[in-house]
Formats: structure tokens, C-alpha cells, sequence
């Protein structure tokens, strides 16, 4: 399992299943996992005492938002310089990411009516247009990913009909504060938003959140669970340790996709 980017190249070979942390940046650690592990545990249940979290109900219909970036400087059948000699598109590319979240990402168990993850697209290199060069690229490509993707099978997961072009030079660029209000409004709608979390969780994910602090991207199954059996009168059971790995990947708090081959 991998800890919350899937931009990195670099890979964990185990024969155990493995957590990775998408919200870090891979990163070197002078301690071992067993000693990150033991210093994220110091505070942990003073923090649990403190917590206003007391339910017990169990979370469902969880699900995630992916914002998809590709060079805007390049249309989208265009090959990117980056990957040359190979004739690599940002179509393609696309295509494969879509792909991978739609192939392990879609909870089947979300209300029929509400489909999540949702994906968004979002264009680079604003800069380098004038505003009416902009429009028209913006108008393009939407005219492009429409095409490419509204015939997906699972296409009510695609916003394929809006763009946001950002200027990254521009901390006020209008299309990131747009972005920002739509992955809010998503947020709103999605059934986990408000959902009462069952405080038993909260040892774990205050040691996940430490892990994360401490640039720790990979645990394996076993170790966390070996930091479950120590939470005392918090300790999960295989299932509802089973439940909560799954529950943590759908917040994309964390990579998990069950048993591995």
C-alpha cells in the first residue's frame, strides 16, 4: 500500500501489500518504518482523549476528485518533446489515467444516482496565450476531450465539457480560484461529506497523518497492522481494519487495493 502522487516513477517490489502516502513527496528518512512508527505512537492517545469524535456509525458512499494536467502548449494529439523520440501524446496519456482510476476507483456501492470519483481537466502554460488565443485553445480542447471521452462507458465520471487554463505565474489567476470553487461544490455533493467516521478509526489516522509528516510514503499491510494491535480499546478486528484501509483509499488518503497478485 502507498501513503497519498501517482506522478512518481518510483516503485516498492514486496511480496506484502503495501500502503502508499499520495498527499507526500518521496523523500529519505534517517529512522526505519519501526521507528517512525514508535515516535508517531508517543502522542497519539493523548490525542485520542482529546477528540470530539464519538460515533460509531460506519462511513459509505465515500468517493474522490481527480484533477487531470496536461500542457496546454500542445494540442492534444501533438508529441510532447519531453518523451521524444517516442510519439507520446497528452491524449494518450490522458486516456491512460482515466483508465487506471476508472478500472480501480469507482465504488460500486455509491447511489446510482451519485457518480464519483469525479475527473477534471486542467491545461498549463495559460501564460503563453493572449487571452483571445486562450479562449480558442480552451474551446478546442474541450471540442477534443469531449470527443475522446464522451463515449466512455463510464463517461458520467468525466467533466469533459469544462477546462480550467491556468496561469501558475499569477497566484489571483481567476481559473484557479474557478477550479477551487468546483472541486468545493463536488466535495458538497458527495455522500461522505458531513458522514460521521467511527472513533475506533482515530488511532490509525492520526499515526497515518504522523507518517505522512515524517515523509514515511510506503508501510506494509502488516506493519499497520501491527500498529493497530497496539491502540488498546481501539484495536479493529481484521474485517474493520479491512474496512478502514478501504474506507482511507476512497478518501484518497492513501493507495490500497486489496490482496495483490
Amino acid at each position: 500500500m502507498k501513503l497519498n502522487e501517482p506522478s512518481s516513477s518510483e516503485s516498492y517490489v514486496d511480496d506484502t501489500e503495501v500502503i502508499y502516502n499520495r498527499n507526500s513527496s518521496i523523500g529519505d528518512s534517517s529512522e526505519t518504518p519501526e521507528e517512525e512508527m514508535d515516535d508517531s505512537r508517543e502522542t497519539t492517545q493523548e490525542e485520542i482523549d482529546d477528540s470530539s469524535e464519538t460515533t460509531e456509525e460506519e462511513p459509505n458512499g465515500l468517493g474522490s476528485t481527480f484533477v487531470l494536467m496536461f500542457d496546454g502548449r500542445y494540442g492534444l494529439y501533438d508529441a510532447l518533446d519531453a518523451y521524444k523520440p517516442n510519439e507520446v501524446t497528452s491524449a494518450g496519456i490522458l486516456t491512460h489515467w482515466i483508465d487506471s482510476i476508472l478500472t480501480y476507483c469507482v465504488d460500486d456501492s455509491v447511489d446510482e444516482e451519485i457518480k464519483l470519483p469525479k475527473i477534471l481537466f486542467a491545461a498549463t502554460h495559460g501564460d503563453s496565450f493572449t487571452q483571445n488565443e486562450l479562449d480558442d485553445r480552451k474551446a478546442m480542447f474541450i471540442e477534443e476531450l469531449t470527443k475522446i471521452f464522451s463515449s466512455n462507458d463510464l463517461h458520467e465520471h468525466i467533466i469533459y465539457n469544462t477546462l480550467f487554463f491556468f496561469d501558475a505565474r499569477n497566484k489571483d489567476d481567476p481559473e484557479i480560484q474557478q477550479l477551487t470553487k468546483h472541486l468545493v461544490d463536488i466535495a458538497f455533493e458527495q455522500p461522505s461529506w458531513g458522514q460521521q467516521m467511527p472513533v475506533a478509526w482515530v488511532p490509525l489516522e492520526l499515526q497515518i497523518s504522523k507518517m505522512k509528516a515524517a515523509r514515511m510514503n510506503f508501510v506494509t499491510k502488516s506493519q499497520l497492522q501491527g500498529f493497530n494491535v497496539q491502540n488498546g480499546d481501539f484495536i479493529l478486528t481484521d474485517p474493520q481494519f479491512e474496512d478502514f484501509l478501504k474506507a482511507q483509499h476512497s478518501l484518497g488518503k492513501l493507495l490500497y487495493f486489496g490482496n495483490t497478485v
